[in-house]
This record gives structure tokens, sequence and C-alpha cells, in this order.
């Protein structure tokens, strides 16, 4: 009795120091790229108004940025044909939209033009 609950003890303390190492590699990423955004702000010399849109933009947007690194990462653990059709299923809203922009184009008579010359 005593072994199992030891076994159950390590299993759980080993999957706590996982979502413990995962945050903190997160939140080390995220420090990255705040460090760049402020290198980049220096570098350029954005207006003030710029820089206060950008320095509260991304830490706004910080769930929205982890959830795409996640889906990301695990895209590029799938074959190639799989990788295609959940990114196709992923991205179908977008691609209605643009497929419904494109319609309007064709629906409009094309000015000839002569490209050659």
């Amino acid at each position: 009795m005593v072994i199992i609950l030891g076994i159950a003890w390590a299993i759980m303390l080993g999957q706590v120091c996982d979502i413990a190492a995962d945050i903190s590699e997160e939140e080390s990423e995220f420090r990255l790229t705040m460090d760049g955004l402020t290198a980049m702000l220096a570098d350029h010399l954005l207006p003030s108004t710029t820089r206060l849109r950008l320095r509260s933009f991304f830490p706004c947007s910080k769930l929205a940025q982890r959830r795409v690194h996640r889906q990301q990462k695990l895209i590029t653990f799938m074959s190639p044909g799989m990788q295609g059709e959940v990114v196709m299923i992923l991205n179908k809203r977008w691609m209605e939209k643009v497929t419904a922009e494109v319609g309007l184009l064709v629906e409009r008579k094309p000015v000839a033009t002569n490209c050659c010359t």
C-alpha cells in the first residue's frame, strides 16, 4: 500500500514539475519578445503613442500567442498530408472570406492591358 502511494505521489509530482517547466518556458519566451520589442522601439525611435499601444498590445495578446505557438508546434509533428488537412480546417473561416473577395473581383470585367510591351 505504501509503495503504491509512493509511486502515485512521484507521478503526480512529476506532472506538476512538467507544468511548472512549461509555464516558465512560455514566460521566458514572452519576456524575450518584450525585450525585443523594447530594443526595436529604441532603435527606430517610434512615437510615444505608438510605443504605448505596442507595449499594451503584447501583454493583452499573450494568451492568443501561446495558443498559436502550441498549435504550430503540434502541426510540425504531423505528416505533411495531415498538416495540410488540419491547416485547411483551422483556416477555413478565413479562406472563405478570401474566396468571397476573389469572387467579387472575378465578377468585375477585366480591363484589357498590354503588359508584354
